[in-house]
């Protein structure tokens, strides 16, 4: 007699492989937490979060969090790549849209600009 194993979140993880919006939900989401993280990193704010989060005079938010900010964004960058792979109307529009929306020049100066 042979088992199988039913998984329970195998159709949820089927459905959203499968679903271009979720892999652009995602994708916004990582781009939004390299982007807080940006912002932590930045000169003016770095004082302040090391103050609230009680790290000490001698941290360095810029150099803690760098590495974190790169895979960050780097994955952010790869499921939006996921995301124009499974559309079913890829184009080179869509390939557009995603260059320029995670274009770290760009996003960085208005993530400055918003929270300076």
């Amino acid at each position: 007699m042979v088992y199988q194993m039913i998984d329970p979140y195998q159709d949820i993880f089927d459905t959203r492989n499968e679903s271009p919006l979720w892999w652009y939900n995602k994708s916004s989401d990582l781009h939004a937490s390299a982007g807080a993280l940006w912002v932590a990193m930045s000169e003016s704010k770095e004082k302040k979060y090391q103050k609230k989060l009680s790290l000490g005079s001698s941290f360095s938010m810029g150099v803690a969090c760098w590495p974190v900010y790169q895979m960050l964004f780097g994955m952010s960058f790869e499921l939006i790549l996921n995301e124009v792979v499974k559309s079913p109307f890829s184009s080179s529009l869509k390939i557009e849209r995603a260059k320029r929306r995670l274009d770290p020049h760009s996003s960085t100066r208005r993530l400055t600009s918003e929270f300076s």
